[in-house]
């Protein structure tokens, strides 16, 4: 027998019935299997909103969110699910006309005792300013010019990339797999 669950929105494939979580909720397993407790799961962070710099210069894209598959034992029980929202964008504004900022960080998404880290905000570069760094994140955020890329976390992501010219950034790190 399988493992028998609620929660979340199902479809069912073959001996397999997926449950998919697009806003947090619950997961509440209804039976145990046998011979095998085991579940497969995919979890999927909130990935960062891109950097923005004022007077036509360039912003770096958001991070992916970390990504993270696998399998755990699972017991008759209820288990939290958090789905992590995607970052926002900055709007980088001042009174002088000249600004750069970077976007914000995606959201942490788990279950079953596993959580992936939102996605790096993207970076910005300004002449006059100087500019703000990619933040890091599951994956992490561009940047653009002379800031750097933030970093991403080994297992969920990939590290941001950077732009060399000042009139445009580097997109966002891929999501891991």
């Amino acid at each position: 027998s399988f493992v028998g669950g609620t929660g979340g929105q199902t479809t069912t494939s073959g001996d397999y019935k997926f449950h998919y979580f697009t806003s947090s909720g619950q997961f509440t397993v209804t039976s145990t299997g046998s011979p095998s407790n085991a579940v497969d799961y995919v979890i999927i962070a909130g990935g960062g909103g891109g950097g923005s710099a004022s007077n036509g210069v360039g912003g770096g894209g958001g991070g992916a969110g970390g990504y993270r598959d696998g399998n755990v034992n699972v017991s008759a029980t209820n288990y939290a699910v958090t789905v992590g929202g995607g970052g926002s964008g900055a709007n980088a504004t001042n009174g002088y006309g000249d600004a750069a900022e970077t976007g914000s960080n995606g959201g942490q998404s788990s279950v079953l005792g596993v959580t992936n880290t939102g996605g790096g905000g993207g970076g910005a570069f300004n002449r006059v300013e100087g500019g703000a760094n990619g933040a890091p994140g599951g994956s992490g955020g561009g940047s653009a010019y002379e800031r750097s890329a933030g970093s991403g976390i080994s297992g969920q992501g990939n590290d941001g990339g950077g732009h060399q010219y000042d009139t445009s950034g580097g997109g966002g790190g891929k999501g891991g797999a």
